[in-house]
């Protein structure tokens, strides 16, 4: 069998087991690079594929630096290690190889990255670039990343929330979070108050595109950017930097990964530990990794409130 053919059955079985568009696309790009690499030694089997061959992979330059020739990251290689991985394994249990071809491979052991979050003078900047400007996209755009904010939830849940799955009276919002799990995500009042105003007389998705069509990821990336640029913000920050800006303010706020991880919705501790990097509170001034919510976040999924 064809290995571009082995990688549509992959993808197809990721889907099947709920893994969402961002990984299967990610583990598609990873295997794509093995898979060129491979074509330009005449190497198109997966029979071809062996302990030798990924290895070979995994220490060339395709591998391991970036396109324009910079070296990767330690973390993106390993991410890279693990597509492989999961890929091979999926070969040898679906019965298309007799041996695992990654069984020898080994992550390479790495420090998580800090999080990138807002410092306070970011984010106060941020929303007053948004909240200057005129019209529905604005307006739309100020309620979008102010929530996010408030509750740490992730851009594609943000995305994903209707109208409908909004509770105003308990001041709770139910969102889609990985892998179609649900989870309850609590408001501040101040917060509630704003988006019933925002929603008032509208049903279905709580933030449209274009009439009757929800916004989409790439858009709102796309907004993103524009208003940290007319900020001034030069730092490289995404919309999951402001996750990490509501994750540090509340380990800030309470000093227990552990309310943290049930705030974000993970299941793993390890999954937050990179949170212990921020300073503890006490020093909430820290102007590297105070975030500024406007006075309104809500300790999300636990039903506290200030």
């Amino acid at each position: 069998m064809l290995i571009t053919d082995a990688l549509a059955r992959f993808t197809t079985q990721l889907d099947a087991d709920g893994r969402s568009i961002h990984t299967r696309k990610q583990y598609s790009r990873h295997i794509g690079s093995l898979i060129t690499w491979a074509a330009a030694r005449d190497l198109h089997a997966v029979d071809h594929l062996t302990p030798e061959l990924i290895a070979e992979f995994l220490t060339s330059t395709v591998a391991r630096n970036r396109a324009d020739g910079a070296p990767k990251k330690a973390s993106s290689v390993n991410a890279l290690r693990t597509s492989v991985r999961c890929f091979s394994r999926f070969l040898h249990d679906s019965g298309m190889t007799t041996s695992n071809p990654a069984r020898l491979l080994r992550l390479a052991v790495t420090s998580p990255p800090p999080p990138r979050a807002m410092t306070k003078g970011e984010c106060d900047r941020f929303l007053a670039a948004i909240r200057a400007a005129p019209g529905e996209k604005a307006r739309r755009d100020d309620m979008l990343f102010s929530l996010m904010l408030a509750t740490g939830v992730r851009l594609s849940s943000a995305l994903r929330l209707d109208v409908e799955e909004i509770d105003f009276d308990e001041a709770s919002m139910r969102v889609w979070t990985k892998r179609d799990r649900v989870q309850v995500v609590y408001l501040e009042r101040p917060m509630a108050s704003a988006l019933r105003k925002f929603v008032e007389g509208q049903e279905g998705p709580v933030f449209i595109g274009s009439p009757s069509v929800p916004l989409g990821s790439r858009s709102a990336q796309r907004r993103f950017v524009k208003w940290r640029v007319a900020a001034g913000i030069s730092a490289a920050l995404t919309p999951h930097s402001l996750r990490h800006t509501f994750a540090i303010q509340l380990y800030q706020r309470t000093g227990d990964i552990l309310v943290v991880r049930a705030a974000l919705g993970h299941l793993r501790l390890t999954s937050v530990l990179t949170y212990l990097h921020a300073k503890r509170p006490g020093d909430l001034s820290h102007p590297a990794t105070m975030p500024c919510l406007q006075g309104a976040i809500g300790l999300t999924g636990l039903g506290i409130r200030r």
